[in-house]
């Protein structure tokens, strides 16, 4: 017996940095997923693989009283570690509530959520480490016969140990995005997260591109929460101007006004420019300016999809011919334009009586 299980990536719409404050924000599901396959095996085959992240196998054991025991020493485990963490935690809480687990071993192909530059692999910021996340829980509850949950159980049971993993400073909306799919509205709360899902406006059109340079979200977040600690009067300025456009944008969609919201994405870009000067901090750094500078040109939007610097270049209008406009201008100048779409569907679990071996 095999399980493959793919959850989509994410890319943020709307409310960068307001969501980590506990303000919504605004997320879509790409159609770039984390594959993860799960296949039995004798006892002494477990592993896992993650090529992506350099792993070619790491040994692990399941014991039925204390869980997973892994092999510390193996090349390159300190990578996976949070992975790892996340495991021990599924298969002790499946143990725990009566389950027995056959051994397994986990093939984790993230290709999808990279690209691939001067023969490096780069990451996309769409999420994958949750993504992975979402589709190694899931295959790992269809390998021991949990029935299926739906995404706000999935979500509540979730976002404890991954919170924990991230010491306590995650929302939890890309888990969320993957679970869901679509686009979702997510709020986090004390005691866990608010989400709703929504649907763009049908006229509404969305390209992304790379701006040449990975984002540190983590640096970027700590030095947004020390200068929400130093000047908080300013900090709670950009607080309530965040959770308007993100209320006026939620506004549109709902209206389907696809036109007010390119003018909200557009304003909030602009804001988080503004934010970013405050506390010292270029978030419209390498390629996000002139995105952004020739999309007001064409009469589109443009803003960073996270935490800025880096990453992703959101660009968003309702009129095909100049997006095609922009299109053009990007490949002049050398911008990667990723091809992705919504996908509405969140994580997704396959069985198949093949797929697994002897471990021998």
């Amino acid at each position: 017996m095999s399980m493959l299980a793919q959850a989509p990536g994410k890319a943020v719409l709307i409310g960068e940095y307001a969501v980590t404050d506990g303000g919504a924000a605004l997320s879509l599901a790409v159609d770039r997923h984390a594959r993860v396959r799960l296949s039995a095996c004798g006892h002494g085959g477990c592993r896992i693989s993650a090529p992506e992240l350099g792993l070619s196998s790491v040994a692990f054991t399941i014991d039925p009283d204390s869980g997973v025991l892994w092999d510390r020493r193996a090349a390159g485990f300190e990578r996976l570690q949070r992975t790892a963490g996340l495991i021990s935690h599924r298969v002790l809480e499946l143990q725990q509530a009566g389950f027995e687990l056959e051994p397994f071993r986990l093939d984790i192909d993230t290709r999808a959520l990279y690209l691939s530059h001067d023969a490096r692999l780069i990451k996309l910021g769409l999420g994958s480490s949750s993504a992975v996340a979402v589709a190694v829980d899931a295959a790992i509850g269809g390998h021991a016969g949990q029935a299926a949950e739906d995404a706000d159980q999935a979500l509540a049971r979730l976002l404890p140990p991954y919170r924990h993993g991230q010491g306590g400073e995650g929302s939890g909306i890309d888990l969320a995005t993957s679970l869901y799919g679509g686009l979702i509205e997510f709020r986090p709360t004390a005691s866990g997260a608010e989400v709703r899902p929504l649907d763009l406006p049908a006229n509404l059109e969305l390209r992304f591109a790379w701006t040449g340079a990975p984002a540190s979200t983590p640096a970027l977040l700590a030095r947004y929460r020390a200068w929400s600690r130093e000047t908080p009067r300013k900090a709670r300025q950009w607080q309530l101007a965040a959770a308007q456009i993100v209320a006026d944008a939620r506004a549109a969609i709902q209206a389907g006004d696809a036109a007010s919201l390119v003018a909200c994405l557009g304003e909030y870009g602009d804001r988080m420019g503004t934010m970013g000067d405050w506390m010292g901090v270029n978030l419209l750094d390498g390629q996000h300016a002139a995105i952004m500078e020739q999309a007001e040109r064409l009469g589109l939007a443009a803003k960073p999809s996270g935490a800025g610097v880096g990453d992703l270049a959101l660009i968003a209008g309702t009129e095909p011919d100049r997006m095609l406009d922009m299109s053009r201008w990007l490949a002049q100048r050398g911008i990667p334009e990723l091809v992705m779409q919504v996908d509405r569907n969140g994580v997704r679990l396959e069985r198949s009586e093949s797929g697994g071996d002897s471990g021998r």
